[in-house]
């Protein structure tokens, strides 16, 4: 009777420790009926943005958060604002490329757009022409 038992055990614990085993191995071979590497929460993994660029506005003003991002990043910046504008909360804003988060930014501020060169690394920051 206890051999009986003994086998009954080992037979039900041994696909749970193998299960457990590919989870936490990470183990390329896949028992059969799950997902592929290659999709995530049913998102394929050639369309998932990978942000490079994380923008934390500081509260102060637009001037000095674009002036530190720029200059973090290695562009020079051309500020063409009479107005100054303030940030009154923190938040983040992430994206594939610097300008990206740096339109985002801006786009909170009607009126306001940058404009790159570059070739020059030079980032102008002004009001819309009309």
């Amino acid at each position: 009777m206890k051999l009986r038992t003994w086998i009954l055990l080992s037979c039900m614990a041994l696909p749970l420790s193998a299960s457990a085993y590919f989870q936490i191995a990470g183990s390329k071979v896949r028992s059969p009926g799950t997902q592929a590497d290659y999709i995530v929460n049913d998102t394929p993994g050639s369309l998932k943005i990978n942000p490079k660029y994380t923008l934390y506005p500081a509260k102060g003003t637009l001037y000095k958060t674009v002036k530190a991002y720029t200059s973090k990043h290695g562009w020079k910046l051309r500020w063409k604002v009479q107005h100054r504008y303030a940030i009154a909360n923190t938040y983040k804003i992430a994206g594939p490329s610097f300008q990206a988060v740096l339109n985002n930014l801006l786009s909170n501020y009607m009126g306001v757009r940058a404009r790159y060169n570059k070739r020059r690394h030079v980032v102008s920051v002004g009001l819309k022409s009309k």
